[in-house]
């Protein structure tokens, strides 16, 4: 058997004949979930139809110590027929070609892809008829940022109702550097009774 040697910033190598069982050689465990974990910061529920959610006073409230923030949503129409459709505006801009979008949709054994410029993040895919139910997790990278130009990961699904809404991977470039201060869904149909939208924030890790 090969030695395995430990090194350390105390001393360079702990006895050229030691044998470990384990490559970690004595050193402490890296447990990247706890290194890594996302706080809940706010939970917006809902009793009645709505057509939009807003999250507002984001930088003066988790610039200071989030690096991402993470959305997890749960959707649903009470409105039978057609699933729903929801978009994400940053800081209420609306500017032609300011969103740049690339996805791939799926629905049994039909696949599409597609990218473009619009005015908006449109990118979540949810279910009609009031008992239907739909995830999705919306992640924004370095949103505090003034740097970097932003860029959000969106994954989205439930019970399709076309070719393009069984699943949904999507990622969206933000043409600006300007802060997040505010994100607001909006939809075209409702979100109904049930429905949750969770905020989350990740410190210190990009």
């Amino acid at each position: 058997m090969t030695p395995v040697y430990k090194f350390s910033t105390a001393r360079s190598i702990v006895g050229p004949n030691t044998y470990y069982s384990s490559m970690l050689a004595e050193n402490s465990v890296f447990n990247p979930i706890s290194a890594a974990s996302y706080d809940l910061l706010q939970t917006w529920t809902t009793n009645s139809q709505v057509t939009q959610v807003n999250f507002t006073n984001l930088n003066a409230n988790y610039g200071a110590d989030y690096k991402i923030i993470q959305f997890r949503c749960s959707l649903n129409r009470t409105i039978s027929g057609d699933a729903g459709g929801a978009s994400l505006f940053f800081n209420e801009d609306t500017t032609g070609a300011n969103y740049y979008f690339q996805g791939l949709y799926a629905s049994g054994s039909t696949g599409i892809g597609s990218a473009s410029n619009t005015d908006r993040a449109d990118s979540i895919y949810y279910s009609g008829d009031g008992n239907d139910y739909s995830a999705a997790l919306i992640e924004i990278i370095n949103p505090f940022q003034n740097q970097t130009k932003k860029v959000a990961k969106v994954i989205s699904g439930g019970m399709p109702s076309s070719s393009e809404d069984g699943i949904r991977i999507v990622g969206h470039y933000y043409n600006s550097t300007a802060i997040i201060d505010s994100v607001r869904f909006a939809t075209g149909s409702v979100f109904g009774p049930g429905s949750r939208i969770s905020m989350y924030g990740l410190k210190g890790v990009e």
